[in-house]
């Protein structure tokens, strides 16, 4: 992650909370899977069409998702 990314990061961590509270996840349980989303829509965001903080939002529910079929898995 470049420092730009970082940046975008940085600035942006208060999406993590409102994601979670959004779709009620677990704080404890979730940080740090959105915190993972959110650092891929930094490195992978160019800017255009649309909010950092949308493609953001539908990264970390791309994260949590993967998270969520992981689990599942390993249930079964």
């Amino acid at each position: 992650m470049d420092e730009k990314e970082r940046k975008l990061v940085e600035d942006n961590h208060n999406l993590i909370y409102s994601f979670l509270k959004k779709h009620r996840l677990s704080i404890e349980e979730y940080y740090g899977v959105a915190a993972v989303g959110l650092c891929r829509a930094a490195e992978k965001y160019r800017e255009g069409n649309t909010r950092f903080s949308t493609f953001a939002y539908l990264c970390m529910m791309s994260a949590v998702r993967q998270e969520m079929h992981r689990i599942m898995v390993s249930l079964l």
